[in-house]
């Protein structure tokens, strides 16, 4: 099933019956970075023609929520213009990272941007509550003692940068170097089954803490 979303030109919402999936797909022959592109400069040319609510409006229709529970929006490594739009469209911003000091000081600054952001006099950006952060890519799951001092100091940073407590999720996503391989168009499109896969028990205990975290 395909349900047209009127508030964001040129955008359908993919939804698979079997299984049940859901995928954001661009016009044929468009990528997503020159559709985002459209919608910035219309925004620049046309003030009336603010694109930021869009995204929240289709994902809070009744056409998703009367299917789906959560909505997972995975976003580039930048604050880019559709970053800044599914900040807009989130309930919940949950943050993964590599164990290294690039990394964390990326998270620091982005943790400040959202601070900033909530503070300020847009009311798009005043409901969304940091879920907390994920270490990424770590061996068998679990964080190396090398790595402990940074994850440590990065919790006592955090929280000075959001001004309250930030939670550091228990549960990491081990590293999985097949994972996440390209493909054809068509497969772009299709649900990527986990079960077999080793990752598979890091994202179902991932999934609980953040359930938990989520209802806290």
């Amino acid at each position: 099933m395909v349900c047209e979303c009127p508030s964001i030109p040129g955008v359908d919402v993919v939804i698979n019956t079997n299984p049940n999936s859901l995928n954001v797909k661009q016009p044929s022959g468009v990528s997503l970075e020159q559709v985002e592109e459209r919608l910035h400069t219309r925004w620049l040319c046309d003030d009336s023609r603010d694109p930021r609510p869009w995204l929240r409006q289709a994902l809070h229709s009744t056409a998703i929520t009367d299917r789906y529970g959560y909505v997972f929006l995975d976003c580039p490594p930048r604050l880019s213009p559709s970053t800044y739009m599914a900040i807009a469209a989130a309930d919940f911003i949950l943050i993964p990272m590599f164990l290294d000091q690039v990394s964390g000081a990326s998270v620091k600054y982005v943790i400040r941007e959202l601070r900033r952001m909530r503070q300020g006099h847009h009311p798009l950006y005043r409901d969304f509550r940091i879920l907390g952060v994920v270490p990424n890519s770590i061996h068998n799951g679990v964080i190396a003692e090398r790595h402990q001092s940074l994850w440590d100091q990065l919790k006592s940073d955090a929280k000075k940068a959001w001004g309250e407590h930030v939670h550091f999720f228990n549960t990491g996503i081990r590293q999985c170097n097949n994972l996440g391989s390209s493909g054809s168009e068509e497969e772009a499109y299709q649900p990527m089954s986990l079960v077999s896969h080793p990752v598979a028990e890091d994202f179902a205990y991932l999934k609980q803490e953040i359930e938990k975290e989520i209802h806290e």
